[in-house]
């Protein structure tokens, strides 16, 4: 046998004095050998169609692989199509990784998680492309905060770079006294002032705190009630209080002096009226002060003893001289 032999020697059965043998390898440098006898059977194969057929077998692999299953189509790309887009007839490219988001954009072959910086220190994700394709970020869009302290309270607890400063109000809650940064110095609060409603009037009226409340009294008077903080109003109690009468000498009607605890009737018991019967010319002369008469008495002045008609009407006294003619039943025991 001389030179190359053809393919079809490695896959014809070859024979060596009487023995059949068949070759079936890739390699170009193994051999088929069978010896018998003195001599050995050597059947070789063409190395460069072997060569050839195992170089695009390799390279169709590698494409499947790359392309994530997808076979490769090769135009005027020049291949790119499969890192990441698809060829069009032009030439151009159409990405897969535009409109991916971040998380899926990072696990994709051949795509890159583009970042803007917005703010100075931020950075935000501005798309999903090619590694190398530009990115159009867009202006500084920063908007500066206001100072904490300008804050009232509500706004103050919604920012969370801001703290809200309080104290007690006195009265078991807490009021709002500022907005300020973490870590301040804070605020001093001080310490609540005394409970006013313990004091004196004295002690009240020394307390810059507290301020005395009065009330009217029956008399008409002023008369201290407690002791009330700032901008409070004492409670004046509903007191009923009792009606001062009129004088006895201000009542001018006798049943109206009769009606009086407080007072008596005083007549006058002229003569000559001309009617019959004891009494019957006395009139009403007063109301005086007193529940009862003083029918007894000794008096120092120079004044003549009135006329009362007995037993209808008796003398009365005051403490130094007459007083008139009185019932006998308002005479004091």
């Amino acid at each position: 046998m001389t030179g190359l032999p053809d393919q079809r020697l490695a896959d014809a059965p070859q024979e060596s004095d009487g023995v059949r043998l068949r070759c079936r390898t890739v390699d170009p440098s193994d051999t088929c050998s069978r010896a018998k006898g003195d001599g050995t059977f050597y059947a070789h194969f063409d190395a460069v169609k072997t060569y050839s057929r195992m170089i695009l077998g390799v390279a169709a692999l590698v494409v499947v692989a790359g392309c994530g299953g997808s076979p490769l189509h090769v135009g005027g790309d020049g291949g790119r199509a499969g890192r990441g887009g698809t060829a069009g007839h032009d030439g151009g490219i159409t990405s897969t990784c535009h409109g991916l988001d971040e998380a899926s954009c990072d696990v994709t072959p051949g795509c890159e998680a583009q970042h803007c910086q917005v703010c100075p220190g931020m950075s935000t994700f501005a798309g999903c492309s090619q590694p190398g394709e530009p990115v159009a970020c867009p202006a500084e869009a920063c908007v500066t905060a206001g100072p904490c302290t300008s804050l009232d309270a509500n706004s103050c607890k919604a920012r969370s770079g801001c703290t809200v400063l309080s104290c007690p109000d006195c009265m078991g809650g807490q009021t709002f006294v500022g907005c300020a940064a973490p870590g301040g110095a804070g605020v001093g609060c001080g310490a609540c002032p005394p409970d006013c409603s313990t004091l004196d009037e004295t002690s009240c009226k020394a307390n810059d705190h507290c301020h005395p409340g009065y009330c009217t009294d029956c008399s008409g008077g002023q008369k201290f009630t407690a002791c009330v903080g700032p901008n409070e109003a004492v409670a004046c109690p509903t007191t009923a209080c009792p009606l001062i009468p009129a004088p006895c000498a201000n009542v001018t009607t006798e049943a109206a002096c009769d009606a009086r605890i407080d007072c008596h009737s005083v007549f006058l018991n002229p003569t000559g009226c001309g009617c019959i019967g004891a009494g019957c010319c006395a009139v009403f002369s007063r109301c005086a002060d007193g529940g009862k008469a003083a029918c007894k008495g000794t008096p120092v002045c120079q004044s003549a003893t009135p006329h009362c008609e007995a037993p209808a009407y008796v003398v009365s006294y005051t403490a130094s001289c007459y007083e008139g003619c009185v019932r006998p039943t308002e005479c004091a025991p």
